[in-house]
C-alpha cells in the first residue's frame, strides 16, 4: 500500500532522516512480513546519509555492508530475520534516498 503514513511508521532502528523531504512511501504489515519502503530528499551529501543509518544499524545490532553501483552507494545489513537496504544517489545540492526495511516491527 502506498501512502504518507508509511514514513511515520518506520522502525525505531531505522527513524527519518532529519530535514529528509519525503517523495515517495508504501508499506506492508502482513503477516511476518512488515515492509518499509521510504524515499526522500536531502540537501546532506551521500556520506552524512550513510554515516547516519550505518550508526544507527550498529546500534541495534544489524550488520552494515557498503557497496558502490554506479553512482549509488548501497548500505545494507541484517539482524536474524530482519534486513534493511539504503541506497543513496549523490546530486547536485544533496542527494535522493531509498530506505527499505522487513521485519522491523
Amino acid at each position: 500500500q502506498y501512502g504518507a503514513e508509511w514514513a511515520g511508521r518506520l522502525p525505531a532502528e531505522f527513524p527519518a532522516y532529519p530535514g529528509g523531504r519525503v517523495t515517495e512511501a508504501a508499506g506492508s504489515n502482513r503477516g511476518a512480513c512488515a515492509v518499509r519502503v521510504v524515499t526522500f530528499q536531502t540537501r546532506d551529501p551521500a556520506n552524512r546519509v550513510l554515516e547516519y543509518y550505518r550508526s544507527h544499524a550498529s546500534r541495534a545490532g544489524f550488520s552494515a555492508e557498503q557497496q558502490a553501483r554506479g553512482g549509488d552507494q548501497m548500505l545494507g545489513g541484517t539482524r536474524g530475520e530482519a534486513a534493511y537496504m539504503l541506497i543513496v544517489t549523490p546530486g547536485d545540492g544533496g542527494s535522493e534516498v531509498a530506505l527499505i526495511v522487513n521485519n522491523g516491527r
